[in-house]
């Protein structure tokens, strides 16, 4: 058996290598932010339009990995229990699907969770969380409450390990992660998702042994971005080397797709005239502080949050965000290029319907 492989489709990675089981693929797909708006046609820009919340619990991080986008933000700030468990309960009463743990920091340095999950009074919920899996042990007791681990792999051998961590922690995380493979049950997905920098994507081979050996769901080879200067660190070069050596390695014997964006470059998307995604109100970001935003790039200056969650509305309002999303100034500029919701952005201005966009035939890789 052998992937079968899908090269520049319009998925939501961005120079990024996924390998992954067919049911899996439409998780990547831009379409399912299309359908979500479909589905949310007659709330759009208000309130109760929320779709997806993105929470960062804690910008504490006991790691110090090179190249962090968060690494000047470790604050040590933690976000209070009670009042994220109300908001969440608030967004779960307005029909909110996903609520996705990330940071920020490390969400496992916080250790609130069997608290929070106790608080939680709707079941609705589709919970995921992004951790390197050092903490483990802080959810230990509700692993079952997780649909999607999204798993940081930061390293492919000791020595690796700890010149991107600064700890020895090879023997911890694989211990830590054989754990949650034996407690999770079948419906739940673990993603591995490993940076692939300028100064270790020589060594793809090795790295693709080690993430073969731990045996993920998915697979996801992303490539190093600088995203608040806008900056690519790939080289062509480094692109096809990466190409080549993925093709050559028998990884992709063992997932059903392997999805190659590494040709989708921030740089040529579209600019769009303004950011469409945070009109719809589909998503939300609640950071360690409490304060809440509507987009991912917007949390460059706390300025630019709708409001704190200690003045959590008592009941829903359908007008308590629609000056908000009609006249911020975020919604007419963007420093994050990167960013899923701009990439939605440029291709909801190229393509009128999800019927309308082009249709990738998989070939045998």
């Amino acid at each position: 058996m052998s992937a079968r492989l899908i090269k520049d489709g319009l998925f939501f990675p961005h120079q990024s290598i996924v390998l992954t089981k067919e049911d899996l693929l439409p998780d990547f797909s831009l379409t399912k932010i299309l359908n979500a708006c479909a589905l949310h046609k007659d709330l759009l820009g208000k309130e109760s339009a929320v779709w997806e919340i993105e929470v960062h619990p804690t910008t504490l991080c006991n790691l110090k990995c090179p190249g962090c986008s968060y690494a000047t933000r470790h604050d040590g700030c933690i976000i209070h229990t009670e009042q994220l468990a109300a908001i969440l309960n608030y967004y779960g009463l307005l029909n909110a699907k996903s609520v996705f743990f990330s940071g920020g920091g490390d969400p496992l340095m916080w250790k609130d969770w069997d608290n929070l999950f106790s608080r939680i009074e709707v079941s609705n919920f589709y919970f995921g969380i992004a951790t390197n899996l050092y903490n483990y042990k802080s959810i230990k007791n509700c692993i079952n409450v997780f649909d999607l681990f999204q798993i940081h792999v930061i390293g492919h051998n000791r020595q690796s390990i700890r010149a991107a961590s600064g700890l020895e922690m090879m023997s911890v995380f694989q211990n830590n992660l054989s754990d949650l493979f034996s407690c999770r049950n079948k419906n739940q997905i673990v993603t591995l998702k490993y940076l692939i920098t300028s100064n270790n994507y020589t060594s793809i081979d090795d790295i693709l042994d080690y993430l073969l050996s731990l045996c993920g769901d998915t697979v996801v080879l992303k490539i190093q971005q600088d995203f608040l200067s806008n900056h690519n660190h790939a080289s062509r070069r480094m692109i096809e080397y990466i190409r080549e050596r993925v093709a050559c390695h028998h990884i992709h014997n063992n997932y059903d797709i392997l999805l190659d964006n590494l040709n989708d470059t921030y740089f040529n998307n579209p600019i769009p005239k303004r950011c469409h995604f945070v009109q719809t109100g589909l998503y939300r970001l609640i950071d360690s502080h409490g304060d809440v935003y509507p987009c991912i790039a917007s949390t460059y200056d706390r300025a630019n949050s709708l409001y704190n969650i200690s003045s959590i509305p008592a009941n829903s309002n359908n007008s308590l965000l629609s000056d908000v999303y009609l006249n911020k100034e975020l919604l007419q500029r963007c420093p994050l290029r990167a960013c899923r919701h701009y990439r939605f952005s440029s291709v909801l201005e190229s393509f009128e319907t999800p019927s309308s966009f082009p249709t990738y035939t998989p070939v045998l890789l």
